[in-house]
């Protein structure tokens, strides 16, 4: 390694938190018009959107762990530290959504996506912001 490794690393870690947090603007649009469609039952249509929207909350919380990972800590400890839930909140509002497209209640999942779930997306802003940090991310002064 090179001396300016942990500078690359921090450069690359801040990288990966601005990715997130644009991302996280995208996936909540996203969110929003899939709920919209399934409210103007366009059902295959609100289906596909969901999927991309789930896709994406995937490899949104990918990022979220390797990013933590980078930063020397992971998701469940920096959860804790900061009185995160997003973890928590993510999972129910996934199984909230599961149960409803399985009922065919397609008002009572775009009322899921746009509330639960849009909490949790931002549980993920708070862990991002909380990676980032008052004095980077691994929270060390510069």
């Amino acid at each position: 390694m090179t001396e300016h490794s942990p500078l690359a690393t921090d450069a690359l870690i801040k990288e990966a938190i601005e990715t997130a947090l644009d991302s996280l603007v995208a996936i909540e649009q996203q969110a929003r018009d899939a709920a919209r469609r399934y409210r103007g039952h366009r059902i295959d249509d609100a289906q596909a959107r969901l999927a991309d929207l789930v896709e994406s909350t995937q490899t949104l919380l990918k990022l979220a762990a390797m990013t933590a990972q980078a930063s020397g800590t992971d998701i469940e400890t920096l959860c804790e530290r900061h009185d995160i839930t997003a973890e928590r909140q993510t999972h129910a509002a996934l199984s909230s959504m599961i149960g409803r497209q399985l009922e065919r209640d397609w008002h009572g999942l775009a009322r899921i996506i746009e509330q639960p779930f849009l909490t949790a997306l931002a549980g993920w802003r708070a862990v991002f912001i909380a990676l980032d940090g008052p004095q980077g991310p691994e929270g060390h002064a510069a």
